[in-house]
């Protein structure tokens, strides 16, 4: 059988996880989840282990496999595979529902209360929560645009007035949250 370099030599000593191995023309160890799953040797530190082992599906496909193997593509394959493979990982990468509070959640309630399922929108809601609501004031056309352009990619009907009307709603009321635990004791 021809080598391609990398097949994996199992460490008698793994630490923590035993998913890791060495590979020939491979600087430290790579992941055995992860490597198979690219289809390149995915080389992995003991931060990403105990990431891994922190997961509901420890040494198996999950967010840190996943980003270990979407960045490993990148990183060898180029941008261009990268985008090509996006959907295979984006499952395991993507949670379905934004992280933290803010006008991100607030727009993906709106979005969700009307029935519109913005697959491709959750890192959209994370840096709208993140970078709070001035910042999604000031950025309002992109937002906008994000949500135009996840329309038209999921062929949903949208028009830039309602966007606009839905992302000022959004930001309204992540404001009257917001405001709701700064009550002044005074």
């Amino acid at each position: 059988m021809e080598s391609n370099g990398w097949e994996p030599v199992l460490n008698p000593n793994p630490i923590p996880c035993h998913m890791r191995a060495t590979a020939e023309g491979v600087e430290g160890e790579i992941c055995l989840v992860a490597t198979p799953w690219a289809r390149v040797p995915c080389p992995v530190a003991e931060k990403h282990c105990r990431a891994c082992l922190e997961q509901e599906k420890p040494r198996d496909r999950n967010p840190v496999t996943a980003s270990i193997a979407i960045s490993q593509i990148g990183r060898q394959l180029g941008r261009k595979e990268r985008k090509n493979r996006w959907e295979e990982f984006r499952n395991y990468i993507d949670p379905t529902e934004p992280l933290g509070e803010g006008a991100g959640r607030e727009l993906f309630g709106l979005l969700k209360h009307l029935g519109v399922k913005c697959e491709g929108c959750p890192g959209l809601f994370r840096l709208m929560n993140r970078r709070g609501t001035d910042w999604c004031l000031r950025n309002e056309p992109r937002i906008v645009e994000a949500l135009a352009k996840e329309a038209r990619k999921r062929g949903w009907e949208f028009s830039e007035l309602e966007g606009k009307r839905l992302v000022g709603i959004a930001i309204k009321k992540a404001r009257e949250k917001d405001d709701s635990l700064h009550v002044s004791s005074g």
